[in-house]
């Protein structure tokens, strides 16, 4: 298979514009090219140029972008089967009041009485400006 059909079949398998390097390794790894050479992305990527510049308008090939090859027309998808959804019945979880010890009660209790203070909470210091901005 050549290089400009290899592209072609991917194209046409992918359904989307790829980047001549996609194409390349996407070739390579399903086996689809008979002959390969030292720099098979230069190659690939040069029949795809000279493929675009024989076509008079009414060729497959079209870039979108620089380096990025996509056919002029795409097989329609086939429509994805909408999956059914099944209710599903839950359970409300029984949520048992909090038991108040005095130490929690008292540890609670005390960052309310910094904040009521104006003080600030143990840890948080005033930002410190420096000039310049």
């Amino acid at each position: 298979m050549t290089f400009l059909e290899a592209a072609i079949a991917i194209l046409q398998r992918e359904g989307r514009p790829l980047h001549y390097r996609k194409l390349t390794e996407i070739a390579l790894k399903d086996n689809l090219l008979t002959v390969v050479g030292r720099t098979p992305e230069a190659t690939m990527q040069q029949r795809l140029n000279d493929a675009l510049k024989k076509e008079d308008g009414t060729g497959l090939l079209v870039r979108d972008k620089p380096g990025v090859f996509g056919l002029r027309h795409y097989a329609a998808p086939e429509p994805a089967p909408v999956p059914v959804p099944v209710p599903v019945k839950v359970a409300a979880p029984e949520i048992a009041p909090p038991a108040a010890s005095a130490p929690a009660a008292a540890a609670a209790a005390t960052p309310a009485r910094a904040e009521a203070a104006g003080d600030k909470p143990e840890g948080e210091r005033k930002r410190r400006r420096r000039g310049g901005r």
